[in-house]
This record gives C-alpha cells, sequence and structure tokens, in this order.
C-alpha cells in the first residue's frame, strides 16, 4: 500500500491539473480543436461609438466630408466634431452627443434583416443603415440611394441627399451615391 501511494497521487495530480487547464484554457479539450468564443451582435454594437469617419462615394468617387485625424477632401461645414458620440444600449436605446456632452437625440435602434441591418430611430424620423463591418473595434453602416429613385426612398434619406447636393458634393448628373459613417469603439 505505501508503494501505491505515491502512483495514486501522482495520478490524482495528473486529473487535478488537467481539470485546472480545461477550467483556466476552455479553449483546449481532448480532440485537439480550439474553441473561439463567439460575441454576438447585440453584445458587439451596445456600447459607445465615436465618429471616425464620414464620407460620400458619389458614382464611385470617394468624399472624405469628415475625418479624425484624415483631411476632408471637399470644404464642408458639418456638424459632427471628434467628441460627438452614440450610446447603443442593450435594450435598445440610442442617444447621440454632441461635442458639449449635450443629448440632441433620444431614440432607439434594433437590427433587422438577419442581422445585416441597423434601423435608427428618432420619432418621427427612421434610418436605415446596412452593416457593411461590425467588430469590438468599429462600425461601419451606409446606405446607397440609386437618384434616379430618390423620390421612393425614406425622408431621412432625402435629407442627407438634399444637405450633400446643397454642399456640392452631390451634381445633377449623379446616379448612385453611398453615404457611410465609420465609427469607432469607445
Amino acid at each position: 500500500m505505501n508503494k501505491l501511494l505515491p502512483l495514486i497521487s501522482l495520478l490524482l495530480m495528473a486529473i487535478f491539473l488537467q481539470s485546472c487547464d480545461e477550467r483556466i484554457n476552455p479553449a483546449s479539450n481532448q480532440s485537439g480543436a480550439t474553441n473561439t468564443p463567439t460575441v454576438s451582435k447585440i453584445e458587439l454594437i451596445s456600447r459607445k461609438w465615436v465618429y471616425e469617419e464620414i464620407n460620400f462615394d458619389v458614382d464611385g468617387k470617394k468624399i472624405i466630408v469628415y475625418g479624425n485625424n484624415k483631411t476632408p477632401n471637399i470644404k464642408a461645414t458639418f456638424l459632427t466634431t471628434p467628441n460627438d458620440y452614440f450610446i447603443f444600449s442593450r435594450g435598445g436605446d440610442l442617444e447621440t452627443y454632441t461635442d458639449s456632452k449635450k443629448k440632441i437625440v433620444k431614440g432607439t435602434w434594433k437590427f433587422v434583416a438577419n442581422e445585416t441591418q441597423v434601423e435608427l430611430t428618432n420619432t418621427p424620423s427612421v434610418a436605415l443603415f446596412d452593416i457593411d463591418d461590425l467588430n469590438a473595434k468599429g462600425m461601419e453602416i451606409s446606405f446607397t440611394v440609386a437618384m434616379a429613385n430618390l423620390a421612393k426612398e425614406s425622408a431621412d434619406k432625402q435629407a442627407v441627399i438634399a444637405i450633400a447636393t446643397f454642399g456640392g458634393i452631390i451634381v445633377e448628373n449623379s446616379k448612385k451615391v453611398k453615404y457611410t459613417m465609420k465609427l469607432g469603439a469607445n
């Protein structure tokens, strides 16, 4: 029995260490495969977002209107500053803050179209954006308007196009416009 005690102790120690490794590193398992933890889109989007860039792609020509640490290639007065931000809550609330940290818009957000789009609502306004990229560090959302169908678009999309037209970004013979917001997680 005295000779078996060290062997039993060694066996118990090996089992203990293996179970500790699985608790510390759940990606390791008996088959050698790794399990990558997945993060839901709700977890990714539910945070504070700051503007990194706002741009228009007009018939294939990219025009930066606002860029944090980027030089816009058009002279335009834009209301966005580096200190403006959004807060997307887990429950679907959306808050927008200005440079002065003053809340200017309180609305809601929700995923639509199998989480490929996000709908931002501030009664009575509703804006539907395609999710081009969403990860822990950034989000890029956009919408595209075929100018021939502008009258069929939402009032919010029409307003963005009208502002861009007034600012000289969109010209009379433009055919397709993509409006993109790049946001950084903060």
